[in-house]
């Protein structure tokens, strides 16, 4: 789950805050701590800084050099650093493709800037952002060996499916399986997270997967 967004740019400017749990402490200080972090790691250890694990939260940290901003996710330790790089990649280049000057060139330089209703804006876009990293995820999984269809549905309908999916005959069945599902485990105060329906020819694997925001 995200918990916490940071925009900052490469002089340690906070640009932009977005926060889905609690706030981040003095979150005015995340900007020049990450700016000397990425600056330690590129002129002593020759790499970029890109993933902090802690305990129980995660930094994903995604640099755009042309444009001088860089993107910090706060998010759980259990996502992984492949999927929030992939978030904080695709929150960047929306971010940049909205803001940034139309006849802007890499040779110039952006200075970005904070007030209490910079980019406010952004945090209604957030959600179909995020919801869009679903097709990347899905055609990654699709190349994997041995994955015929890989598919992600919200509320009964397909979000995005790697092939063609019959709606009445898969999709609709699927859902009064999970609906049966949900009613069995009730009776427990249980719910499921995951299926699997196995032939002797296909094994279908449906995960209950929680809200990212």
């Amino acid at each position: 789950m995200i918990r916490n967004l940071v925009l900052v740019s490469s002089s340690g400017v906070v640009v932009f805050v977005a926060d889905f749990l609690n706030p981040v402490p003095r979150c005015g200080m995340i900007g020049p701590l990450v700016t000397v972090a990425l600056e330690f790691c590129a002129s002593r250890l020759q790499s970029r800084l890109s993933f902090l694990e802690f305990v129980d939260v995660a930094l994903s940290i995604v640099v755009d050099e042309n444009a001088k901003l860089n993107c910090i996710l706060f998010h759980d330790v259990e996502d992984g650093c492949d999927f929030g790089k992939l978030l904080a990649s695709e929150i960047l280049s929306a971010f940049l493709r909205l803001y940034l000057p139309e006849n802007f060139h890499d040779s110039e330089h952006v200075m970005w800037s904070y007030s209490g209703t910079s980019f406010k804006d952004f945090q209604t876009r957030l959600p179909d952002i995020i919801a869009g990293c679903i097709r990347p995820i899905l055609e990654e999984l699709a190349t994997s060996r041995g994955v015929l269809l890989s598919l992600a549905l919200r509320d009964g309908n397909v979000v995005h499916s790697t092939g063609h999916v019959d709606q009445l005959g898969v999709v609709a069945h699927l859902q009064a399986l999970l609906n049966a599902s949900s009613d069995i485990l009730s009776y427990v105060g249980d719910a499921p997270s995951e299926l699997m329906l196995t032939s002797p020819n296909v094994r279908v694997r449906v995960r209950h997967v929680s809200n990212l925001i």
